[in-house]
């Protein structure tokens, strides 16, 4: 796996407007704001609420207003996609909006411009946020069994290479709360995909299937792109029924969480 460093999440319940989130120690940079989103302060999505809104109007999450004003950007300049468990990476351009960005098939965002944000929804799938505070951009992948094994991370850690000139070793990188190893019991198509990250994998008994560690799976394969400054939620979303949202737990009409890093706006 990549080197853990050490680091606390911690449930921030944010001031009066802004969203409930967990914040992790390790992505306290200068200039970076971030928030892993939890079940807290959820209501139905609205039609103006994003990507997903179109798909499932009902769907409960917390809203863009809140989770932008916790990170402090504007409720228009934090930007989704909509998300298909692929490996697609899509830069937040200059004046762009973010109606226009969530209709984009992607699963990987990043921005260079403060006083913008980017946000992935996850409800058992791997949040990853990717900061380099010294070149000014971050990075928010949502990263499944599926975009795992397409190959998301190591496409965004090349966009982040090719395009800002960011060091592997000096990116510092979170994977957030998701199903846990103890709950997530895999079939033949997954081994068949991440069967050669030995260390991803776990199996309760012989006569047991086996079960996959995502943010473990995640730590090796930005292990073999270079990336040292790694951590991971213990977190799981299917155990915790009272601060997330789970997919493997309530199904297809689940909420999602939102996860979100942006750069502060310069005065």
């Amino acid at each position: 796996m990549a080197e853990v460093v050490p680091a606390r999440f911690e449930l921030d319940h944010g001031a009066r407007g802004a969203a409930p989130l967990l914040r992790c120690t390790a992505l306290e940079r200068p200039g970076v704001r971030h928030g892993f989103g939890t079940r807290l302060g959820a209501a139905p999505v609205t039609s103006s609420a994003g990507a997903e809104a179109s798909a499932s109007a009902e769907r409960p999450q917390q809203q863009l207003g809140a989770v932008a004003a916790a990170v402090g950007v504007a409720a228009d300049a934090l930007f989704r996609v909509r998300q298909v468990h692929g490996a697609r990476v899509v830069t937040v351009p200059a004046g762009g909006k973010a109606c226009d960005l969530a209709v984009i098939e992607a699963d990987a965002l990043i921005t260079d411009r403060p006083g913008t944000a980017v946000a992935v929804s996850t409800a058992d799938c791997v949040p990853v946020l990717l900061a380099d505070a010294r070149r000014g951009v971050v990075a928010a992948v949502h990263a499944g069994w599926r975009g795992l094994a397409g190959g998301v991370l190591e496409a965004t850690l090349d966009r982040l290479v090719a395009g800002w000139g960011c060091q592997p070793e000096e990116l510092v990188v979170v994977a957030g709360p998701a199903i846990g190893r103890e709950a997530y019991e895999v079939g033949e198509e997954v081994v068949a995909a991440l069967g050669h990250l030995e260390g991803a994998w776990w199996r309760p008994s012989p006569d047991r299937r086996p079960h996959l560690d995502l943010r473990a799976a995640a730590g090796e394969l930005l292990r073999r792109r270079g990336v040292r400054q790694y951590t991971a939620s213990t977190h799981c979303t299917r155990r915790d029924a009272a601060l997330f949202y789970s997919y493997r737990r309530e199904g297809s009409a689940t909420g999602r969480q939102l996860n979100v890093i942006g750069l502060v706006a310069q005065p």
